[in-house]
């Protein structure tokens, strides 16, 4: 980068990404995975590679996992959202002389399978697809694959394989086809797949180079209850749970006299989201902020990728999975930096670090290993509660000695941290 690009940065501030790609690695015949960090200027440097690989932008088609997402991005003045008849109007515009361009078109995965299945020469006319997060596309067929319960899954299961095969094809095409550039913070998922199905890629990785907000302290966790509850008063906070009961279930816990919103997917059948939760939704995809009356903001899945929030009043996010690609997500959703961000230990490597400073140094009889059992409530691999012996395994592995010390005809025990 020249050090014209490099004016007007902060020391030990990183530039964003659209000052860093190179346009011209780019190749047809291809996967062409970006892989940079949230937050560090995707969208801007979608834009570049936009108005360089196309003939204009609309020409090119955006392909995003969610249809928050898809909202978010449409309402920028850049985009539009894809309608039936742009393939028509396109092949039109490019017999006439004055070519009319309206913005790049934004659809969902699951909306680009069905329309491709209707349509085949929908790319006919499209110079580049740019798709964000594609590993969730890999998520939705595996996950619905597996439910095979209901029409509806089948239905969405076919949508989504039939854009992941159209997009195979379009990567291993070498000529008469879209480029084809992919964009994730988290590419370990889909490069697998890739290598599964011998699919042509390269990548372009930008994540120890560009600009990602940083995070002042990580704290591991097993006790969700304990961790909310323990928020101090005026602490907001983004609270992400894979379930919509157990998002309800944590919600009810919060105290009466802190507003909290649970949001989940437009489409749950079940549980329809409600005139104030619609209200809040397009809030945050309208403004990038919260509003002012919530202080706890519980979501899920649906919003892993596709919302940017920038209140810098929101400086905690816990995030109640255990998933590495999920947290990284999850945590790019607060674009700015933050004071603590706590991570479920599902895997229970860092008990040390949870468990509370008053069990350290001192003998410890069956009564406090009953209590350090109820306090941490780990779980095994069939969602029963961890008891002592199990425990100090997980402790000794996290580098903490137990002593185990008879004093007065009563056994017992010593926990002494890692030096």
């Amino acid at each position: 980068m020249s050090e014209a690009d490099l004016s007007g940065l902060k020391i030990n501030e990183k530039p964003y990404l659209s000052k860093l790609i190179d346009v011209s690695q780019f190749k047809r015949g291809q996967a062409n995975v970006i892989i940079a960090p949230c937050h560090s200027g995707k969208t801007t440097a979608a834009i570049k590679i936009m108005d360089s690989c196309a003939t204009s932008r609309e020409r090119t088609l955006f392909l995003i996992d969610t249809t928050a997402g898809r909202d978010s991005i449409s309402a920028t003045k850049e985009a539009q959202r894809y309608l039936t008849t742009w393939a028509y109007e396109l092949r039109q515009e490019l017999t006439d002389p004055v070519f009319f361009d309206e913005g790049y078109r934004v659809m969902t995965y699951h909306q680009f399978g069905g329309e491709i299945t209707k349509h085949p020469d929908i790319l006919l006319n499209v110079d580049l697809i740019i798709c964000d997060e594609m590993h969730n596309l890999l998520k939705y067929m595996g996950i619905e694959h597996s439910k095979k319960k209901q029409t509806k899954d089948d239905e969405i299961f076919r949508c989504c394989a039939s854009a992941f095969n159209t997009l195979v094809n379009v990567a291993r095409a070498k000529a008469q086809a879209p480029m084809l550039i992919i964009m994730t913070a988290t590419a370990n998922q889909l490069s697998c797949k890739f290598e599964e199905y011998h699919i042509p890629y390269e990548h372009f990785n930008y994540t120890a180079e560009a600009h990602s907000d940083h995070t002042r302290e990580r704290r591991y966790y097993t006790n969700l209850e304990s961790v909310l509850t323990g928020l101090n008063p005026d602490e907001r906070a983004i609270v992400f749970i894979p379930t919509i009961k157990m998002m309800l279930d944590y919600a009810s816990k919060i105290p009466s006299n802190r507003k909290t919103c649970c949001l989940w997917g437009m489409h749950n059948d079940e549980h329809p989201l409600s005139s104030e939760q619609l209200e809040v939704r397009d809030t945050i995809l309208k403004t990038k902020r919260i509003p002012a009356d919530i202080d706890i903001l519980f979501i899920n899945a649906a919003y892993e990728t596709c919302i940017n929030i920038e209140n810098e009043d929101f400086n905690t996010m816990i995030i109640h999975f255990g998933n590495a690609d999920t947290q990284t997500q999850v945590r790019g959703r607060l674009r700015h930096d933050i004071d603590v961000l706590y991570l479920y230990d599902n895997h229970h490597e860092f008990v040390s670090q949870y468990l509370p400073e008053r069990f350290y140094g001192r003998q410890l009889f069956h009564s406090d290993t009953v209590e350090i059992a109820d306090l941490l409530n780990l779980k095994d691999e069939n969602g029963r509660q961890r008891k002592w012996p199990s425990i100090r395994k997980a402790l000794e592995k996290d580098g903490v000695t137990v002593q185990a010390i008879k004093k007065n005809d009563k056994r017992g025990y010593i926990l002494h941290k890692a030096s």
